[in-house]
Formats: C-alpha cells, sequence, structure tokens
C-alpha cells in the first residue's frame, strides 16, 4: 500500500504543478485555476500534516466534491497509482499489476515513454518532494525491448530540440 499511497499523492501533486492554469481545466479531473495555489492555501489551513495532505488530494481529485468523503484503497488509489508509475516509466514500484486497467491512452504514453519521453528520474528528497529513489535503467531498458521492441532515447528531447541551454 505505501507505493500506491505514493504514487496516488505525487500524481496530484505533480498534475497539479503541470497543469497549474489560470483559469480551470478538466483534462484528468476538474481543478480550479492554479490548483497549486488552491491546495497550498488548504493545506495551511488544515493545522496537522494527514489534514493538509488530505486538503491538497481533495483539490486534485475532488474538488466538485462528487467523489465523497474518502479515497477507496482497491478501487481508486491503486489503480491511480499504477497509471502514475506506469507513465513515470517506474514500473518496478508498482506494487500490484493490474494490466486490465490499461487504456489507449496509457499504452500510447507507455510506447512513448520508451521512445521519446524518457521518465527514469532519480529523486532525492531534498530538491524535490519525492522519496529518495534510483530508477533502474537496465530493468527499464529490458522493460521497453520486451514489451515494445525499442531501446530508450534518453537524450532525445534535448537532441531534437535543443534544450540544454533553456
Amino acid at each position: 500500500p505505501a507505493n500506491s499511497i505514493h504514487g496516488f499523492v505525487s500524481d496530484a501533486l505533480e498534475t497539479m504543478v503541470q497543469y497549474g492554469y489560470p483559469y480551470p481545466t478538466s483534462f484528468y479531473n476538474p481543478v480550479p485555476a492554479y490548483p497549486f495555489r488552491e491546495a497550498c492555501q488548504r493545506m495551511f489551513k488544515a493545522g496537522t500534516g494527514l489534514g493538509a495532505l488530505s486538503a491538497a488530494m481533495q483539490v486534485y481529485y475532488n474538488y466538485t466534491g462528487n467523489a465523497g468523503d474518502c479515497f477507496d484503497l482497491e478501487d481508486i488509489v491503486k489503480p491511480l497509482a499504477f497509471k502514475y508509475w506506469q507513465r513515470k516509466g517506474q514500473i518496478q514500484r508498482i506494487p500490484d499489476r493490474i494490466p486490465s486497467l490499461r487504456d489507449a491512452t496509457d499504452i500510447a504514453w507507455g510506447y512513448q515513454t520508451c521512445t521519446e519521453v524518457y521518465q527514469p528520474m532519480p529523486t532525492n528528497g531534498v530538491t524535490d518532494f519525492e522519496v529518495p529513489y534510483t530508477p533502474n535503467k537496465t530493468e527499464y531498458v529490458r522493460h521497453c525491448q520486451r514489451t515494445w521492441g525499442v531501446a530508450p532515447r534518453p537524450n532525445w528531447e534535448e537532441q531534437m530540440f535543443g534544450g540544454a541551454d533553456i
């Protein structure tokens, strides 16, 4: 359950920042304008660490209030964590493989993370909000070759778009 909860929380925090537009959006879930700001404001008001975490999750997963008061581990948290770890290319962190959850977007993203959008990025818990983690690049390459018949191109984005000096 720890990796499931971690993936569930990380997905919400990362996505709120990535889709932090100045207007409401609903790419994945309905969120307010600048959802990370809303999450931070609610976190400060919460009073406890777990309360703050819950407040942030409510902004991303339940902004409209339609999801209810609780996130079910088996039906909501694990499936969303599965998709998060898959998108991140961190397949070894998926606690329980749930292949039936793969839809067309997940399949396409799985291929893209093995070709153009290299995802296995280390984290240290100091300069990011993640638990320290060092990806197993050998396993990641094996996974891409076994699943898609391709080898990852870690520097493709920089080579293609010249991002080294941005």
